[in-house]
């Protein structure tokens, strides 16, 4: 990634500063994975082979939605970043997702 394109990069997604953030940080920058896609493993060939245990994007989606109000305006402003970032790289498109 070159300079410009990582200051393009940390300006659409900013540091996050704590546990929330950065847990909205992944969902935002993975949102176009599958829930059952790992994310996180904790183990692989322990249960038999091939089987590997962790926390899937559907399991980080799950945690994000059981977090307190904080946690989900946290998100929800990434979300509509994400959607004004959208709208700005296509702009003829129609829609108004911000």
């Amino acid at each position: 990634m070159k300079d410009r394109e990582r200051r393009e990069f940390a300006d659409k997604h900013p540091e996050p500063s704590d546990a929330r953030e950065a847990l909205a940080h992944v969902l935002d920058l993975f949102s176009e994975l599958p829930d059952d896609q790992l994310m996180i493993q904790a183990t692989s060939g322990v249960y038999g082979p091939g089987v590997r245990t962790g926390l899937t994007m559907g399991d980080l989606r799950e945690l994000a939605g059981l977090l307190p109000e904080p946690a989900a305006a946290a998100i929800d402003r990434k979300l509509k970043e994400a959607a004004q970032a959208v709208n700005e790289m296509y702009p003829d498109r129609g829609g108004d997702d911000a």
